[in-house]
């Protein structure tokens, strides 16, 4: 796996964020300079809470430097061998024999998310940081990392059908601390299976589409399921866990479920969650343009003015590594589309309480993009409208109390992460949500203009 990929992994993000850096992963294999890896450890993609005036610290670790590919690959040499924390664990059974033949990892995975990893057990579940025990049960994990403490060991032996999750504690797993390899005793494993729905979309006949699952064993991740056919199952030993279940159209409920001692089965049945605002927008008329404090590079904008055109709305912010990462590419739609009947109008949305002071004139935002622009847009500004919006928690007003938005705006969309765009059509019409590092979606623009 990359180091871009396995310092996403390591870092516990919530579902909305995991989401998001997803989509943006997919399109950084062809870039040959990026900003240092620090872009993804940011904390607040989706709206959840920040850690108080940590925006400067964002700033600063996103745009360390621009490294040439030589140079970058040199720093992530040095910043690798940093990271490894190796360890070893003797996996035994009830009895206190050694096990041979676990396949075991920090986490693992099965679905898009896991395709990249190469220790595979009998049954598709991928590994991250993936090892087989020897005759004498141990496996050793020379790649380990100091920074999973927010993270599960997970073991499977297939043909025994044992398994174990330990709540990973770096204090035992260090020989200065803890004398000894850690032994981590298996157990019959359960199988626990389930479904999402969502009523929301199925009375419209409209597809879920991708969703995921995460399995968390002592408020840690351990598993995560993705899928388009929106089942799940995970094997796991007796014990207390949370789903955290989410897709691209659907909002995160938690849901808690425990397994007895001997228990081989558990169907969770179907679990309804509701569907993001954005999701029920599509075909509808895109919500108007309110709440913004100021606007930058002309006039109000009234997208009922802009029916004509396609128009891509932007909701980012300036604290967002992925938002300001992807920018340069909205540059180049722009500029390749706009002659053609494209309108990007974007919407920045401050941090609300977290800010020392609201981001509610152009001078301010300015000043916060002062290095971004430098650094990472070639000295480019935004070429369109920019509507300025002060963060305030709203309800998504959804038939089950989800997370709130981050602004009055960002509920009327249904924006649980950032960056989002939203297409609308030469109708005002919303079509879905917008990522421009898929053909499919230029694909489907360049239909739209020219319609």
């Amino acid at each position: 796996m990359s180091p871009l990929v396995e310092r996403w992994k390591r870092t516990k993000y919530t579902a909305a964020e995991d989401n998001c850096i997803h989509q943006i992963i997919e399109s950084l294999a062809s870039i040959p300079k990026i900003a240092k890896c620090q872009l993804f450890r940011v904390k607040d993609i989706s709206g959840d809470k920040m850690l108080s005036k940590m925006q400067n610290w964002l700033m600063v670790s996103m745009l360390v430097g621009i490294y040439a590919n030589n140079g970058f690959a040199a720093d992530e040499k040095a910043d690798n061998e940093e990271r490894k924390y190796p360890f070893s664990v003797k996996f035994i059974d009830e009895d206190g024999k050694p096990i041979e033949g676990v396949k075991a990892g920090v986490t693992a995975y099965t679905g898009s998310e896991g395709s990249t990893l190469t220790t595979v057990d009998a049954t598709g579940w991928r590994y991250w940081q993936g090892t087989t025990s020897n005759s004498d049960g141990i496996a050793d994990f020379p790649d380990g990392q100091k920074e999973t403490d927010h993270l599960c060991l997970v073991a499977r032996q297939t043909d025994r059908k044992l398994c174990a999750i330990w709540k990973i504690d770096s204090a035992k797993l260090d020989p200065e601390k803890t004398p000894g390899i850690l032994e981590i005793a298996m157990r019959l494993e359960c199988r626990v299976s389930g479904k999402l729905a969502c009523n929301d979309l199925s009375k419209r006949n409209r597809d879920i589409g991708w969703t995921n699952v995460y399995l968390n064993f002592g408020g840690n991740r351990a598993f995560g399921y993705s899928s388009n056919d929106q089942t799940f199952h995970f094997f796991v030993p007796p014990g207390e866990y949370e789903l955290n279940p989410y897709g691209a159209n659907l909002h995160q409920i938690d849901t808690q479920f425990s397994i007895k001692v001997g228990q081989r089965e558990l169907d969770l049945g179907i679990i309804e969650l509701p569907a993001t605002r954005l999701a029920l927008l599509v075909g509808e008329p895109a919500p108007k343009l309110e709440g913004i404090e100021c606007w930058k590079n002309g006039p109000a904008v009234e997208l009922e003015n802009l029916k004509g055109k396609c128009v891509l709305v932007e909701f980012w912010g300036y604290w967002c590594g992925p938002c300001v990462y992807q920018m340069p590419e909205l540059f180049k739609l722009y500029d390749k589309y706009h002659e053609e009947g494209l309108e990007i109008v974007s919407i920045h949305v401050d941090l609300g309480e977290d800010e020392d002071e609201p981001v509610d004139t152009v001078e301010k935002l300015d000043e916060r993009l002062k290095n971004t622009r430098k650094d990472l847009w070639q000295g480019r500004d935004v070429p369109y409208p920019v509507g300025l919006v002060t963060g305030k928690r709203t309800s998504y007003s959804t038939s089950i109390e989800t997370r709130k938005a981050r602004s009055e705006m960002s509920a009327q969309y249904g924006v649980t992460s950032y960056p989002t765009l939203v297409l609308i059509d030469r109708q005002g019409n919303v079509v879905k949500r917008f990522a421009p590092h898929r053909p499919e979606d230029i694909t489907l623009l360049e239909m739209l203009l020219r319609d």
